[in-house]
C-alpha cells in the first residue's frame, strides 16, 4: 500500500481550464489581391507578402509584379501609414501545366557530381513513376543535370504528353532546377519522394516536402467568373483586386459583373488607356464597385496601384481614419492628366486618374476624382461599407462560435445590440457614419417609408444611424430555422471635393 503519496485533488474538485470568448474569425484586411500569370505563382493558392523586399525576392525586382508592388508599398498615407500586405492569385484565364519550383537553391554541383545512381518517385497526372539511374558524375554544369533528369522523366512514355513533353530546366537567376509538365490542363502533381533503391536527390533539388517547394496543379482555362469564385473561396482577405495582365473588354465586363453580384464585398480596379477607356467605361458603367483608372502611358505607370494602396493603408480604428480617395498623393507615380478638357471628360465618365495642377508655380499631382462606376459613386463610401459589413460579419460569427447557442427571444436581440454597439460607435468615430448630416426631404421620406417610424429620420440626422432587428422563423431546405434580421440605416460619411468662396473687400 502507498504511504508516501496523496489522493489527487481532482477527486474532490475538477476544474477544466480554457480560453473563453477567444476570436476564431479574423477581420478582413482591405489589401490588394493581384491576379498574375507569373509562372512562379501556383494555381489554387493565395500568396501573401508583408513587405516589398520579400515580394521582390520571390518575383524578382525586374518583374512587372515588382513594379506594381513598389508603387503599392511605397504609398504613405496622410496618417503616415503604408500598406502592410499584398496578396497574389494565379491568373488561369489560359490553361496551366502542373509544375514544381523550388524555394531554395539547388545543392552544390560537386555534391551532385558524386551521384551515379540518383532516383526519386514522381506522381503526375494520376500516374506514379520511379525515375532512376541518374548519373551526374560527368556533368559540367547545372543545365546538364537538368537535361539528364528531363530525359529520365520523359522515359515514362505511358504517361502521354504530360510526361514525354515535360521540361526540367535550370533557372540561373534563382539558381534552381524546376519541373513543368508537358501538357497544360487539369493534372495533379505531388512533391517527389525517395525511391526504394538508389540515392534520393529530392532534397538536393529542393523538390521534397521538407524543402517546401512550390507545387502547382495543372488547371484548364477558366472564365473570369470561375477564376474569381475560386479566388474568393480560398480567401476573401482583400479589399480590392486587379489583373496585372491586360484583359479584353469582354473579360473586363465579366469581372465587373462578378464584382457587382457580390454586393459590396470588394472593389475591382481596372487600368484603362487612351485607346480603350471609352469602350471599357460604356461596357461597365452599370456595375457597382468598379474603379477605372486612366493611364496615359502604354508601358504602364501603375496609377491603379494607388487606387489599391489608399485602402490598404487605412486605419479604421483612428479618429476620422476612414480615408477619402481624392487628394491622395504618390509622387512616385507619373501624372496622366494635365489639362481641363481631359479632366472634364474623364470625371464625366467617373474615371479616375492622377492629375497635375499647380499652386504658385509648384506642380502638385494627386489621385482624383475618386469615383466608381455603378450605383455607389463615391469610392470612399463604397470601401467604408466593405469595412463595416465585414466588421459586423466577423463579430456575429465570433459570437456564434463562442456561445452554446444564440437565444431566439429578447435576449437574442439584446445580444445582437451588444455586439454591434461598439461597431456603430467606432463607425461614427472613424467617419464611416456621419453624425449631424442634413438630410434632404426625399431622404427623410425614404427613411420613414423604410422603417415605418416617422421619427427615424430624425435619429439618422442627429445621431447618424438607426437600427431595427427582429427574429423570425424561416424555411430552409424543408427545415424551420430561426433567423435574426436587422436593418441598419446610416448617414454615410461624404467627402468635400471642392471649396467655393467669395472674398468681399469693404
Amino acid at each position: 500500500m502507498e504511504t508516501n503519496g496523496n489522493i489527487s485533488q481532482s477527486q474532490y474538485v475538477a476544474i477544466t481550464s480554457g480560453v473563453g470568448g477567444a476570436s476564431a474569425a479574423t477581420e478582413k484586411e482591405l489589401i490588394a489581391r493581384l491576379v498574375s500569370a507569373n509562372p512562379k505563382v501556383p494555381t489554387n493558392t493565395v500568396l501573401e507578402f508583408g513587405d516589398i523586399d520579400t515580394f521582390g525576392a520571390f518575383f524578382g525586382t525586374d518583374s512587372p509584379e515588382y513594379a506594381f508592388a513598389a508603387r503599392y508599398f511605397g504609398f504613405i498615407s496622410k496618417s503616415i501609414r503604408k500598406p502592410s500586405k499584398i496578396s497574389v492569385f494565379r491568373n488561369t484565364l489560359q490553361s496551366v501545366a502542373p509544375f514544381i519550383y523550388p524555394s531554395q537553391k539547388v545543392a552544390a554541383l560537386g555534391q551532385l557530381k558524386d551521384i551515379t545512381d540518383g532516383a526519386f518517385i514522381l506522381s503526375m497526372g494520376g500516374l506514379t513513376y520511379t525515375v532512376s539511374g541518374l548519373d551526374f558524375s560527368t556533368v559540367a554544369d547545372y543545365a546538364s543535370v537538368a537535361s539528364i533528369i528531363q530525359t529520365a522523366v520523359r522515359a515514362n512514355t505511358g504517361g502521354g504528353e504530360l510526361w514525354t513533353g515535360a521540361t526540367v530546366a535550370f533557372n540561373t537567376k534563382d539558381s534552381v532546377i524546376s519541373l513543368v509538365g508537358g501538357e497544360v490542363g487539369d493534372a495533379i502533381i505531388v512533391a517527389p519522394t525517395a525511391a526504394e533503391t538508389g540515392t534520393d536527390i529530392t532534397a538536393l533539388l529542393g523538390w521534397n516536402v521538407a524543402t517546401d517547394p512550390i507545387v502547382s496543379q495543372g488547371v484548364s482555362a477558366q472564365s473570369v467568373t470561375e477564376l474569381m469564385a475560386k479566388n474568393l473561396n480560398l480567401s476573401n482577405n482583400f479589399g480590392s483586386f486587379l489583373f496585372l495582365e491586360d484583359l479584353t473588354t469582354s473579360q473586363i465586363t465579366e469581372a465587373a459583373q462578378y464584382t457587382h453580384n457580390q454586393n459590396v464585398q470588394f472593389k475591382y480596379i481596372q487600368r484603362v488607356l487612351p485607346s480603350n477607356y471609352i469602350e471599357v467605361q460604356q461596357a461597365v458603367a452599370g456595375f457597382t464597385g468598379v474603379s477605372l483608372v486612366f493611364d496615359l502611358y502604354e508601358d504602364n505607370s501603375y496609377p491603379h496601384a494607388l487606387s489599391a494602396a489608399i485602402w490598404a493603408a487605412a486605419d479604421y480604428n483612428a479618429v476620422n481614419g476612414a480615408p477619402g480617395a481624392e487628394f491622395q498623393k504618390d509622387d512616385a507615380i507619373a501624372p496622366s492628366v494635365f489639362d481641363d478638357e481631359t479632366y472634364q471628360k474623364l470625371t464625366g465618365l467617373k474615371i479616375n486618374f492622377i492629375g497635375r495642377t499647380q499652386q504658385a508655380g509648384q506642380p502638385i499631382s494627386f489621385y482624383q476624382p475618386g469615383y466608381l462606376q455603378g450605383a455607389v459613386e463615391d469610392e470612399g463610401v463604397f470601401m467604408n461599407e466593405v469595412w463595416l459589413k465585414d466588421k459586423i460579419v466577423t463579430a456575429v460569427l465570433n459570437t456564434q462560435l463562442a456561445l452554446e447557442k444564440w437565444p431566439t427571444g429578447e435576449d437574442g436581440l439584446t445580444l445582437f445590440d451588444t455586439i454591434t454597439e461598439s461597431i456603430r460607435s467606432l463607425a461614427k468615430t472613424n467617419g464611416v457614419v456621419s453624425v449631424g448630416k442634413t438630410l434632404t426631404d426625399t431622404q427623410k421620406v425614404y427613411i420613414t417609408q423604410l422603417t415605418g417610424d416617422a421619427k427615424a429620420w430624425q435619429q439618422v440626422q442627429t445621431q447618424g444611424d438607426y437600427m431595427t432587428r427582429w427574429i423570425a422563423p424561416k424555411q430552409v431546405n424543408g427545415t424551420t430555422v430561426y433567423v435574426l434580421y436587422y436593418r441598419y440605416i446610416y448617414a454615410k460619411g461624404d467627402q468635400v471635393r471642392k471649396i467655393e468662396g467669395s472674398d468681399i473687400l469693404i
